[in-house]
């Protein structure tokens, strides 16, 4: 499920789908490294912390809108000329949230990026674990990209736009 893993024989050729030490003729023990593998690793381990890093330094916004404020970022342009939330209004605040570990709050403020710092979270562990092991990840996102997918997380993300609409102009 997590991609090929190789055991090299004492002449470097791969033998087997697991990794494994091998024996050098010096006697020494060997592991397979592979570079690539573990840049991908870096790059996703970067990509799904760092989000939750930065948010872990913000204060929540008490209404749902506005964290990204404390960010040096203007106002929701959708938000100030309509009076109506854009599409990732209350993600940053959503995910100030999930980061200081109120995933309640998460799911109240903005439920798509609830289970987006869900998703971060569980990412940054394969990523952690794809570092350490030299796991390749290219099988799992092909695995993972789906069509089914894409829609599944394209509604949701509709649906969370839906509910956050619901909450500012609702009243709820």
């Amino acid at each position: 499920m997590f991609g090929e893993i190789f055991i090299l024989n004492n002449r470097g050729c791969s033998v087997s789908s697991v990794q494994q030490p091998y024996m050098m003729p010096s006697g020494r023990l060997r592991l397979a490294f592979h570079w690539g593998r573990r840049c991908v690793a870096i790059i996703l381990l970067f990509a799904t912390t760092a989000p939750l890093v930065v948010t872990s330094g913000l204060r929540a916004d008490p209404l749902g809108l506005g964290t990204h404020r404390q960010l040096g970022l203007p106002t929701c342009g959708v938000y100030r000329s309509f009076a109506f939330p854009c599409f990732t209004c209350g993600y940053t605040t959503s995910l100030t949230h999930a980061a200081h570990g109120d995933l309640a709050s998460a799911f109240r403020v903005q439920p798509a990026a609830a289970v987006l710092a869900i998703i971060m979270a569980a990412g940054a562990i394969v990523a952690g674990y794809a570092l350490v092991f030299g796991i390749d990840l290219v099988p799992l996102a092909r695995w993972l990209w789906r069509p089914m997918l894409v829609w599944v997380v394209a509604g949701g993300c509709l649906g969370g736009w839906i509910y956050k609409i619901l909450m500012v102009n609702g009243g709820y």
